[in-house]
């Protein structure tokens, strides 16, 4: 199957940017025709560019010529589908006139201008959860749910790191909500609990200041940006993870740590689809505010540790693959 996938800024460090390479490589290493129509985001005058077994073709230079000769461009390979990012209506409009069948990614990061108009000219709406699923319902739609999937051999090979009573996994911006955690791990003070961050951001010095203004900096150890191997070792080795973001269309990090075995403690937030991840899990823990955390650890411990939980094979990058091959069949497409 010869797929498209359209996103003007395919390097961008938004949620959508990387669900369109992760989409793109997963379908690429699948063994399907893929490329990205886009912006030239890499050094040099050649026209494609190619990484992770996806081609990168460059539609223009610039934004203002890109919806334009978007057509064209697709005209020239005739794909049976196109995947286009929802942010970007105007590529989206652009792409219906290729005559292919037209999906719309969407993560509900943002609703620009002519979004609705977007959402009007395709063919399905696909969305990684319930929570952006009901955002694109708000605007007179309907949207099918596609999660993003993980690495389901790097898992079940993994062996444990380290010994981490909690972990939190994410990025450390204004949006993270680690306060609550450290005030929470502040009430434990007679417990020597080791407390893992993973991930890197602006708001990084000020959270580790505040360990240390708590009295807690000898029990949270801040280990940066890791790669997805090492998190699957390091989720394997602790007990339970911890998720305070206020801001997430999908988990992925959560969702790798219960995968890992991990006690999931998540604190609900109106714009978080977090708390699908735990809700009906018996290994999983919601909370409404920073002072039922607290709890939420003191129960966690109760809980047997593990290192694999299979019910969230669901999840597997094999079984989202199939998911988008029900959207083609829906669509009155092969495989």
């Amino acid at each position: 199957m010869n797929v498209a996938f359209v996103h003007a800024v395919p390097d961008a460090e938004t949620a959508l940017a990387g669900r369109t390479r992760y989409l793109a490589e997963l379908f690429a290493g699948r063994g399907h025709d893929v490329r990205v129509f886009c912006r030239r985001w890499w050094d040099g005058k050649y026209e494609e560019f190619e990484r992770g077994g996806v081609s990168y073709r460059a539609v223009s230079d610039s934004e203002r010529w890109f919806a334009p000769r978007l057509p064209g461009a697709l005209g020239d390979v005739r794909p049976d589908v196109v995947h286009a990012a929802g942010s970007e209506p105007g590529a989206v409009l652009a792409a219906r006139l290729a005559g292919a069948r037209l999906v719309v990614e969407w993560c509900g990061e943002e609703a620009p201008r002519l979004l609705d108009r977007a959402f009007s000219a395709a063919d399905r709406v696909c969305v990684p959860s319930e929570h952006v699923r009901t955002k694109v319902r708000e605007r007179g739609a309907d949207a099918t749910v596609v999660p993003e999937g993980l690495p389901i051999e790097a898992v079940r090979a993994a062996e444990p790191s380290g010994s981490a009573a909690l972990v939190w996994a994410g990025r450390l911006d204004e949006h993270a909500g680690l306060e609550g955690l450290l005030l929470a791990l502040a009430e434990f003070g007679d417990r020597e609990w080791r407390t893992l961050v993973i991930g890197e951001g602006p708001e990084r010095e000020r959270y580790e200041r505040l360990t240390a203004d708590l009295r807690v900096e000898h029990r949270v150890d801040f280990v940066g940006r890791l790669a997805v191997e090492e998190r699957i070792a390091r989720f394997k080795g602790a007990h339970a993870v911890v998720h305070t973001a206020d801001r997430c269309p999908f988990a992925g990090d959560l969702l790798l740590a219960l995968w890992c075995g991990c006690v999931g403690i998540v604190e609900y937030r109106r714009d978080s689809a977090a708390h699908e991840l735990v809700a009906g899990h018996e290994r999983g823990i919601g909370v409404t505010d920073e002072e039922g955390l607290v709890d939420a650890i003191e129960a966690a411990a109760g809980f047997p540790h593990e290192s694999y939980d299979g019910r969230f094979e669901r999840f597997s990058n094999g079984a989202v693959v199939e998911r988008y091959r029900e959207v083609y069949r829906e669509l009155g497409m092969g495989e």
